[in-house]
């Protein structure tokens, strides 16, 4: 409740912070004139990134079971539902969890792992998104220090997964007994090595270079879809600039605040816009509004779908089950 508590507060700052300036008249003359068409194309591209993503998680699957795309496109659509909606980026359990549900066989812990596999795929895509980067731009100071975070947590999640790799099953209940007689300790005990499984699948990966294509892919996608954006509002600076935009909402998401990231997105993009490319507060504000709008209700409109027909399968799966019982 606390954490809750303190993300609203978060956000409730960021948006002071992005709009504390706000001039409506100003503003509605930008997003009258924006370019819808580019609006609604960096719409579709965002939408087609979630299909990208889908293929990239089934390559990774593929060790573990033969996945079909449009469950896991279903999957990864309600897990972005519930990262827009729910706290903490409680989606990512939502999508593991809906997956299971499809393939049941398959433990939720160990599909969990292989999306740990991807979050540490997208550090490394946005690793060179800063090399291309700091290569091409004059960059801000702030954005030394924000590399330095980004490859020491990489860093770590690397040597996290290898320790994972070079454990074997059931370590837990081999080197402390009260993982084999705690009721409790010995469901851990399963989860662990259900995780360990999802992790240790990468070994058995021939496809390693096309996970690295689609993770550029993906990456150049989110960039191209900011650049639509910039572009679309009328702001002044290069497609390479836009990268910097991109990285620092990037960022900035890891901060804990409201669901949505409403707020810090906002505060981000209106700051970095106004403060280092010295471009206008009604332009800034108009980008932050339309840009969020673009990675924000798409998802929460086809995850939001995707959720309620989930519910409703699983509420009649349960219904035919108790008929057929009785």
């Amino acid at each position: 409740m606390k954490k809750k508590i303190f993300g609203f507060i978060v956000s409730f700052c960021g948006l002071y912070l992005a709009f504390k300036q706000l001039n409506f008249n100003d503003l509605s003359d930008v997003l009258l004139s924006v370019n819808w068409p580019l609006i609604i194309l960096a719409t579709s591209i965002m939408v087609l990134s979630v299909l990208i993503r889908s293929i990239r998680w089934q390559i990774l699957l593929r060790p573990l079971d033969n996945f079909q795309i449009n469950n896991l496109f279903f999957s990864t659509m309600i897990g972005y539902f519930g990262n827009s909606v729910l706290p903490l980026k409680l989606g990512e359990f939502l999508r593991a969890n809906t997956l299971n549900k499809i393939y049941p066989k398959i433990p939720v812990s160990t599909i969990f792992a292989t999306i740990t596999i991807e979050k540490l795929l997208d550090l490394i895509g946005a690793f060179f998104l800063i090399i291309i980067l700091i290569s091409t731009n004059d960059v801000p100071s702030w954005f030394s220090t924000s590399f330095f975070i980004l490859v020491l947590f990489m860093f770590l999640m690397i040597l996290f997964i290898l320790f994972l790799v070079s454990l074997k099953k059931n370590f837990l209940s081999q080197n402390f007994f009260s993982f084999k007689i705690n009721p409790l300790l010995k469901k851990i005990n399963v989860i662990v090595n259900n995780f360990i499984i999802g992790i240790t699948s990468i070994k058995r990966l021939n496809q390693k270079t096309l996970i690295l294509f689609f993770t550029f892919i993906l990456w150049f996608m989110y960039w191209l879809s900011v650049w639509l954006c910039i572009f679309a509002t009328n702001i002044s600076i290069s497609f390479f600039q836009a990268g910097i935009v991109l990285f620092a909402t990037g960022m900035v998401i890891a901060i804990p605040s409201a669901p949505g990231y409403i707020g810090t997105f906002h505060a981000t993009a209106v700051l970095i816009l106004s403060d280092y490319f010295l471009i206008s507060i009604s332009k800034a504000q108009a980008f932050a509004i339309l840009n969020h709008f673009v990675g924000f209700i798409p998802m929460v409109i086809i995850g939001g779908a995707f959720f309620i027909k989930s519910s409703m399968s699983l509420s009649a799966k349960k219904k035919d089950n108790s008929t057929i019982e009785k």
